[in-house]
C-alpha cells in the first residue's frame, strides 16, 4: 500500500486545532465539532455524531497531533487526493460521498432518512480522487424524530 500523497492543493487548504482524541490516518476526512475542534467527519444519522466533511487530513494525527508534532491539523479541501487508504476499487469518473464510517469516503450515496449526504470528491482512479468538497444535505430535509 502506497502512502497518501496530495498535488494541487497549496491554495486550498486550511488548519484548525484538533480535537485531543482525534487519531485519523492521511486522507481521512475531517470535519468540525461543535467547540471548533477537527473531528472525523461522519454522514450517520445521529444529530450529535454527525460532522460534515471540511477536508482530508494532510498527514497521520494520534491523540490530537499529527506525525510532525502540530496540534493544528491541516485539512485538504482542493487538490488531488493519490494512495488513499481503503479506496482501492474506487471507479474512475465517479462521485466519492461522504461515509457513515467516521473519517470514511464511499461512492454510493446515502439514501437513510437522517443521514449526511455529500459529494468530497470525484475518482481519478482506483486510489486516487479530485478532492472537492461540497455543501451537504440531509437525506429526507430534517432529523427522524
Amino acid at each position: 500500500i502506497m502512502a497518501v500523497t496530495f498535488s494541487n492543493y497549496e491554495k486550498t487548504k486550511l488548519q484548525v486545532p484538533a480535537a485531543t482524541t482525534l487519531t485519523c490516518s492521511a486522507g481521512d476526512t475531517l470535519g468540525i465539532n461543535s467547540t471548533g475542534q477537527a473531528v472525523k467527519a461522519n454522514a450517520t444519522s445521529g444529530a450529535d455524531t454527525r460532522y460534515p466533511a471540511v477536508g482530508l487530513s494532510l498527514l497521520a494525527v494520534t491523540s490530537g497531533k499529527d506525525v510532525v508534532g502540530n496540534d493544528q491539523i491541516t485539512a485538504v479541501f482542493g487538490g488531488i487526493a493519490h494512495g488513499l487508504t481503503g479506496a482501492t476499487g474506487l471507479t474512475p469518473g465517479g462521485e466519492v460521498y461522504l461515509n457513515t464510517t467516521a473519517g470514511g469516503r464511499t461512492q454510493t450515496a446515502p439514501t437513510v432518512t437522517s443521514q449526511l449526504s455529500q459529494q468530497i470528491g470525484t475518482a481519478r482512479d482506483s486510489d486516487s480522487m479530485f478532492v472537492s468538497i461540497l455543501t451537504s444535505e440531509l437525506v429526507g430535509g430534517s432529523d427522524a424524530t
